[in-house]
């Protein structure tokens, strides 16, 4: 994706100040060509087939494409479809956006207790914890970071700390006064976890 520039100039001073970067959101255009050999109501067919599918009002959808299906792009139909009619096939541009920039891995990586947790992307990325009971005042350290959980987990009962949106429920009741910590996400590369048998993430 692009970048934007974050940056302001002074009237009468050189250059400017810089306040960092951020990514665009990232445009993608498929080229597609149809199997040769249709007639003209297939080709209609066709067409009205694609439309329906590309519906912009269901959304954004996910696109993966056969060669990385390990890789999800989250897109939505952004544009117009330049159309080429040819006898008995024709081609035409899918315009997608992405309104995340970034590329979404398709499959969840799930750790059970301690050790090393590897983000194989390019950018911090949340958890989703849970720590099932029984348990009391469970704790983990995630990266140095420790995070806290006053209160007793009972058998049969699931805590989870969603580390994006910042929630924190017991069997989806919200617990969060229980909370003490941050939300960590992991960095790039590996980080040392220290949790109990208990915690799954």
């Amino acid at each position: 994706p692009g970048t934007v520039e974050n940056a302001e100039e002074i009237p009468g001073k050189d250059g400017e100040i810089y306040f960092g970067s951020n990514l665009e959101a990232r445009l993608l255009e498929l080229h597609c060509v149809t199997p040769d050999g249709l007639s003209s109501h297939k080709k209609e067919e066709l067409r009205r087939l694609i439309g329906a599918k590309l519906n912009p009002k269901h959304g954004e959808r996910s696109l993966i494409f056969a060669d990385e299906p390990e890789k999800t792009y989250y897109v939505k139909y952004s544009g117009s479809i330049p159309y080429t009619p040819n006898s008995n096939w024709f081609d035409f541009v899918l315009p997608f956006k992405s309104t995340k920039p970034y590329i979404i891995g398709t499959y969840l990586n799930t750790y059970s207790g301690s050790g090393e947790v590897i983000n194989e992307g390019t950018e911090e990325t949340p958890l989703n914890i849970e720590i099932q009971g029984p348990a009391t005042n469970p704790s983990l350290v995630i990266g140095g970071e420790e995070i806290n959980y006053s209160g007793t987990i009972a058998e049969g009962e699931t805590l989870t700390i969603d580390t994006e949106s910042k929630e924190v429920e017991l069997n989806g009741v919200n617990v969060i006064e229980n909370y003490s910590g941050n939300f960590p996400k992991l960095q790039p590369g590996t980080t040392n976890v220290i949790a109990g048998n208990n915690a799954i993430f």
